[in-house]
């Protein structure tokens, strides 16, 4: 009988974790603590659980099923409760849903970071692989929660689907060090030493592409102008590909979706707490970067802004930076890493612009240095194939 859980049952198990949270000290806290919060979630979630009778006549605007709809009540809940330990509470059951698609785990130090590689067995990679890269990836949470096994069903759906379109690929997840305990810049810091770590010391050949959503998005762009500014980044061994920013939190200043009146605008206007104020964004990769947005997320306004910035940038600089954008219409806040069916589907965008940096970088290294994997990218069919990363969709959905 297939354990497997399904969308529904999961977001629920989310929603249980979340309410019933174990913080490290043994103390249950989070939800349970604050009854007004409480009740207010559970109201909304019993309303959305019998949504499903009215919807013969009544459908959601943005046309999201039930469980999107209760992952996202649970998410807005959770950011106007302004609890660290909800926060975490919710991050924390994330993590507990386990991959069902086969993954090998492995934790490690990456430099001063905790970290996790996560790859397929041998026999699930592609025999012949065309092209290898290794993707660093930085979690997203806010900057106070998160860990680096939070999205693991989807990082594991994402490496069997590149796997079917013959690219090997592993995940260096991160976990990096969160606010409050570790204020600013501590994150910024540890992103910078990971990067030097892998490039420099870690005894990986493969080219790698630098990933993060939200939170981590921020932490790969600040990391990149930290290593820079400290006259790093040149002399790092191996140079990033590639950078994949997904919902990526790139402006705090009091122009963005974030202007509160902060106690300390200042700070929020710093470029490596807002790095959409850089002034500079070139250099930071050799193949540029991949910047997504859901189209119904708050942020959608300074992410397309910093996308249009980065490419106009693009258009005056020799060295200027080659940047696609994409836009899901009517999707929210990463999106494209939630592990729900069919968002993993609209997540073919990022598994194609990983296949053809991938593909790309192999080319450029030749078979002398790639072996056969350069071989088969330097041909025609190292251009991207967007068929081949759907090729099993079906098969794969009926598994989900």
């Amino acid at each position: 009988m297939d354990k497997r859980p399904t969308a529904l049952q999961a977001v629920l198990k989310i929603a249980n974790g979340c309410l019933f949270y174990k913080q490290l000290d043994e103390e249950r806290l989070g939800f349970i603590n604050n009854l007004k919060l409480t009740i207010h979630i559970v109201q909304r979630l019993v309303r959305l659980l019998l949504s499903p009778f009215l919807r013969i006549v009544i459908k959601h605007p943005l046309g999201w099923p039930l469980e999107q709809e209760l992952l996202c009540t649970l998410m807005f809940g959770i950011l106007q409760s302004r609890q660290v330990s909800a926060w975490r509470g919710f991050f924390g059951a994330v993590g507990e849903l386990q991959a069902w698609v086969p993954v090998q785990v492995q934790r490690l130090a990456a430099g001063p970071c905790s970290a996790v590689w996560i790859r397929l067995p041998p026999e699930k990679e592609p025999q012949q692989p065309r092209a290898r890269v290794n993707m660093v990836f930085f979690h997203g949470g806010a900057f106070v929660a998160g860990d680096a096994l939070m999205y693991l069903g989807t990082h594991a759906y994402w490496l069997h689907k590149l796997a079917a379109a013959g690219i090997s690929c592993s995940i260096l997840s991160v976990d990096y060090p969160l606010a409050p305990e570790h204020p600013f810049p501590a994150a910024v810091e540890a992103a910078a030493d990971v990067i030097e770590w892998l490039a420099n010391e870690s005894g990986e050949t493969a080219p790698y592409i630098l990933a993060g959503d939200s939170a981590g998005g921020n932490c790969v762009l600040t990391g990149l102008a930290l290593l820079r500014e400290q006259q790093r980044l040149a002399a790092l061994q191996q140079q990033p590909e590639a950078l994949l920013l997904l919902s990526p939190a790139v402006n705090m200043s009091d122009t963005s979706a974030f202007a509160r009146g902060e106690p300390d605008p200042a700070l929020l206007c710093h470029p490596l707490v807002s790095p959409a104020l850089l002034p500079d964004l070139s250099g930071l990769s050799q193949r540029g970067m991949m910047v997504v947005a859901g189209g119904a997320e708050l942020m959608r306004p300074d992410i397309a802004a910093f996308a249009a910035k980065v490419k106009a940038a693009g258009k005056v600089k020799a060295a200027g930076v080659p940047v696609q954008y994409h836009e899901e219409p009517g999707e929210c806040h990463c999106y494209a890493l939630l592990a729900l069916p069919h968002l993993l589907q609209k997540s073919h965008t990022v598994l194609d612009y990983i296949g053809q940096v991938a593909l790309a970088a192999a080319a450029a290294a030749g078979p002398g240095l790639a072996g056969p994997a350069a071989a088969a990218a330097a041909g025609p069919a190292a251009e991207p194939a967007p068929a081949e990363l759907q090729e099993r969709e079906s098969d794969t959905q009926s598994k989900l």
